[in-house]
C-alpha cells in the first residue's frame, strides 16, 4: 500500500463545515461517503483551492492574509457575524526524531539559547510527553491552527498547552529544560517545530476530476472529459524529442489501466490522424467512443488522470457515475496499486466502503451542518450504507458464499483458494460462512424453494444463489459412498445444481487432505512432544497424537492446528484437493459475472 501524501487532515469554519471536523489515518485511498449536499465537495474544495495557500500562510503567516475565510468561503447563512477559523494537520512522532537526535549532533546548529544536551532516548521520551499534551488538547495527535476573529493570524497556542502541562508534569519540565535553560522558552522551540514538521505542502497542485465527465475533442483539456482526445493522441504519438519517451510511458500505463478495469488485455484506443475522435476496439468491434456507453468514458477518463500524475493528490467526485459495481471496485483496486498518488474519493457508492486498504468517512448533516465520522465497525458501515440508501446486505454480501461446518475448516479453505487464485479475495469474491455439521439436517440448498413438511429448513441459496457448501464425508473405509436421502446426499444433490457447488470431502474429513508428515510437523509446533499421529489412515481421524514415552491419546486444537498448517504453507498435491478447490474457484469467476475473474 502506498504511503499517503497527508495523513491527518482537519477542517472548520469553512462552507457548510462549521465545527471542527476531522480526517484522521488518512491512507492513498480515502474515501468520504454521504448522501447529497452534506458537504463532502467542501472537502475536496478546500484541498484543491485553498490548502496549499493556506500551508504557506500558516507557515508563514506575514506571506498572505487568510482574506478567502473572510468572503463566500465562510460557513454559509452566518450572514454579517465574525467568521472563526481552523485547519488540522497530523503531528508524527517519526517526523521528529531526526530533529531530536539531532541535537547531540557534532556540528549542529541549535537555535540560540538551545542546549544540546538531550539524548536520543530522552528525545523520544519527550515527545511521548508531547503526544499527551496534543491528545488533550487537540483530541489526537495534531495540531490546529485557529483563529475566532477576522484579520488575526491563525495560532495553535501549542506553547501555551506546554507550559500549562509544565506545572502538572515533571518529567516534561526537565526535557524542555534540554532544549532551553528556561523550560518556558524550550516550550517556545519545540512547538515551533512541531508546528514545522506537521505541515505538509505539496510537491504538485491536487487533480481534481468533476462528478460530469464526458470525452469531448473541443476545449480547454481538462478533467472532465474536454480536450482529452488531442492529449490522447499525442501521448500515443508523440513527435520526436526528450519528451518522446516520458509521453510513450504514460500512454502504456493509460492503457494497462483501461485494459486492467475492463479485464480486456486486447483493448486498444486510438485517434485516427485524418479525424479527432477517440476509436476503441474491444470485442473484436472498433467504435467511436461516443458510441459506447457512459461507462467506457468514465473508466477513460480517470485512467488519463491517474496516469498523468506523480506523487499527486487527486480529488475525485463520484467516480462512480455510469460504471457498473464490478467495474468500481477494480477502478478502486487500480488506484490502490497506483505508485505515489493519493486519492480522496466522495461517493454516493457502497462499492467503495468495503476496500481492505482505504480509510473510510462519513459524512452527515447536524442541524444543517456537516460532521464526519470514521467507518470502521460493522455497524458504522451499515449505518453509512443506510446513508446512500443501501440495506445491509447490498453492501455486506460478496458475490459467492461458501458453508463450512466451523472455523477450521475456513482456515484451511482460504489457504487453498489463495494457493489456487491468489486474485480471488475473501469479503469481495467470496465470504465463508459456518452452519455446524449437526445443523446440516436444517439446511436446505433448494432454490428458491420451500417445502411446508421441513418447515425448519434454512434456504440457504435465497441468501446468494452462488453458494456452495463443504462437507466432511465422515467416511471411515475407502468406497463407502454418500447415498440419496441422506442429510449429506440431499445437500449434495440441492447445491450441485448450478450455479452452486458442493463439496463432499474425499477422505474422512477436512484434515485427511493434509499430508500426514505436514500434520505432525504442525503439531509438534504446538506441543513440542508430540511424536506421532495416532493414524495416517484418510479415513481416520488426523489431528490425535501421542507423545514420546505415552500411550495416551491427545487430540489438538483443531482451529489452532489448522492455523499451525497453513502456516507450513501446504500444496494441493493431496488426493484429488486441486480438482476440488478447482471446482469452487469456477463458481466463484463464475459468481462475479461474464468474462469475470476478479470480484
Amino acid at each position: 500500500m502506498n504511503e499517503p501524501i497527508i495523513r491527518a487532515f482537519g477542517l472548520g469554519g469553512y462552507r457548510s463545515i462549521r465545527e471542527f471536523a476531522v480526517l484522521d489515518d488518512m491512507r492513498a485511498i480515502t474515501v468520504l461517503a454521504g448522501r447529497n449536499n452534506v458537504g463532502k465537495s467542501n472537502f475536496l474544495r478546500f484541498l484543491r483551492e485553498h490548502y496549499d495557500d493556506t500551508v504557506e500562510s500558516l507557515a508563514n503567516p506575514t506571506a498572505q492574509s487568510f482574506s478567502w475565510a473572510d468572503g463566500d468561503e465562510r460557513p454559509l447563512g452566518t450572514g454579517d457575524e465574525l467568521t472563526s477559523f481552523a485547519v488540522a494537520c497530523e503531528v508524527t512522532t517519526d517526523a521528529n526524531l531526526e530533529w531530536v537526535s539531532a541535537l547531540t549532533t557534532s556540528g549542529y546548529q541549535a537555535p540560540r539559547g538551545m542546549a544540546t544536551t538531550l539524548g536520543e532516548d530522552d528525545g523520544r521520551a519527550l515527545l511521548t510527553e508531547v503526544e499527551g499534551v496534543l491528545e488533550e488538547t487537540y483530541g489526537g495527535p495534531r495540531i490546529v491552527w485557529s483563529r475566532d476573529q477576522r484579520n488575526k493570524a491563525p495560532e495553535t497556542g501549542l506553547a501555551e498547552e506546554l507550559v500549562k502541562a509544565l506545572r502538572a508534569e515533571g518529567r516534561l519540565h526537565r526535557y524542555l529544560t534540554h532544549l532551553s535553560r528556561n523550560a518556558q522558552q524550550g516550550a517556545q522551540i519545540l512547538a515551533r517545530q512541531l508546528e514545522s514538521s506537521a505541515l505538509v505542502p505539496l510537491q504538485n497542485r491536487p487533480v481534481f476530476v468533476p462528478a460530469f465527465r464526458q470525452i469531448k475533442n473541443a476545449g480547454e483539456q481538462s478533467w472532465d472529459g474536454a480536450g482529452l482526445i488531442p492529449m490522447l493522441a499525442d501521448l500515443r504519438d508523440p513527435d520526436l524529442g526528450p519528451a518522446r519517451r516520458r509521453k510513450q510511458e504514460r500512454w502504456a500505463k493509460f492503457l494497462g489501466f483501461v485494459r486492467e478495469v475492463l479485464e480486456d488485455p486486447a483493448i486498444d484506443v486510438s485517434v485516427p490522424p485524418s479525424s479527432p475522435r477517440l476509436i476503441v476496439e474491444m470485442n473484436r468491434r472498433e467504435l467511436d467512443v461516443n458510441d459506447l456507453g457512459h461507462g467506457i468514458h468514465e473508466v477513460i477518463i480517470l485512467a488519463a488522470a491517474a496516469t498523468a500524475h506523480e506523487n499527486t493528490l487527486f480529488l475525485l467526485e463520484e467516480p462512480e457515475i455510469h460504471v457498473h459495481p464490478l467495474l468500481q471496485r477494480r477502478i478502486l483496486r487500480y488506484l490502490s496499486e497506483t505508485e505515489g498518488n493519493q486519492f480522496v474519493i466522495a461517493t454516493h457508492s457502497a462499492h467503495f466502503l468495503d476496500h481492505p486498504q482505504a480509510s473510510v468517512f462519513r459524512v452527515s448533516l447536524a442541524e444543517a451542518w456537516t460532521q464526519v465520522a470514521p467507518v470502521s465497525t460493522n455497524s458504522e458501515l451499515v449505518t453509512t450504507a443506510r446513508d446512500l440508501g443501501y440495506r445491509p446486505s447490498d453492501l455486506l454480501q460478496a458475490n459467492a458464499v461458501v458453508w463450512v461446518e466451523g472455523p477450521s475448516d475456513r482456515i484451511y479453505l482460504k489457504h487453498w483458494l489463495m494457493k489456487a487464485a491468489p486474485e480471488l479475495r475473501e469479503g469481495v469474491d467470496y465470504s465463508i460462512m459456518f452452519y455446524g455439521g449437526r445443523l446440516a439436517a436444517h439446511l436446505s440448498g433448494q432454490d428458491g424453494k420451500f417445502v411446508m413438511a421441513t418447515e425448519q429448513l434454512i434456504e440457504l441459496r435465497r441468501i446468494n444463489r452462488f453458494s456452495a457448501i463443504v462437507m466432511d464425508s465422515d467416511r471411515t473405509k475407502k468406497g463407502q459412498h454418500t447415498k440419496r436421502g441422506t442429510t449429506k446426499g440431499r445437500l449434495r444433490d440441492e447445491f450441485g445444481d448450478a450455479p452452486g457447488y458442493a463439496w463432499i470431502t474425499e477422505g474422512r474429513e477436512i484434515e485427511n487432505y493434509v499430508d500426514p508428515g505436514v500434520m505432525l510437523q504442525a503439531i509438534q509446533s504446538i506441543d513440542p512432544r508430540a511424536s506421532k499421529l495416532v493414524s495416517v489412515d484418510d479415513y481416520e481421524h488426523r489431528w490425535k497424537y501421542r507423545r514420546a514415552g505415552s500411550s495416551r491419546i491427545i487430540h489438538a486444537n483443531k482451529v489452532e492446528l489448522a492455523r499451525a498448517v497453513v502456516a507450513l504453507d501446504p500444496g494441493l498435491e493431496v488426493m484429488r484437493l486441486k480438482s476440488a478447490i478447482g471446482g469452487l474457484v469456477s463458481m466463484i469467476r463464475e459468481a462475479g459475472g461474464p468474462g469475470v475473474s476478479v470480484g
